[in-house]
């Protein structure tokens, strides 16, 4: 698809800004503290506008919160626009590789970072487990429509309406 080629031609242009020999050990800091800036910006976005999205009805709890917070990708978009800078030839050939090296680290950082912990993150906050009550209300429910089912099936066998009805097939969905 068209993001894996966006990713290709991108890690392109990233390897070549490091051959250029303009990337440095400061710049390296830097990517490190933009990831983390951009982590923390992204919690302080969620946590502003969260107001705003429950007032539309929608609710997110804390631990899916987090979640939704860590699971930003920052990815083909930002490629995209690196791309746009590498081609513009008013920009200064050092400046032009500091943006593509620190862009494409960022979305190096979101899938080594990100994408590897996300499992563990789900686990440690318990997202996606239904709370025991709430796994035994739908047991129960459950049992409760299949009993519903098989005495609506025994009240029904020995009407004329449904004499041609293959209980076998009905008793078994």
């Amino acid at each position: 698809p068209l993001t894996v080629l966006v990713f290709v031609i991108g890690g392109f242009q990233v390897m070549l800004a490091f051959l250029d020999d303009t990337i440095t050990a400061r710049d390296a800091g830097n990517l490190f503290m933009l990831y983390g800036f951009l982590v923390v910006t992204r919690l302080l976005g969620y946590l502003l506008l969260a107001p705003l999205v429950e007032a539309t009805g929608y609710y997110l709890s804390f631990s899916e919160s987090l979640i939704a917070v860590h699971s930003g990708l920052r990815g083909t978009t930002s490629i995209v626009f690196v791309l746009l800078v590498d081609l513009a030839p008013d920009i200064e050939r050092q400046t032009r590789d500091r943006v593509i090296f620190l862009a494409g680290g960022i979305v190096l950082l979101t899938l080594v970072v990100n994408a590897t912990t996300i499992k563990v993150l789900i686990q440690m906050l318990g997202v996606g487990r239904a709370p025991l009550a709430k796994g035994l209300l739908l047991r129960r429910a459950s049992n409760f429509l299949q009993e519903s089912a098989q005495r609506l099936i025994q009240a029904h066998r020995g009407e004329a309406f449904y004499a041609g009805a293959d209980w076998e097939v009905v008793s078994a969905n």
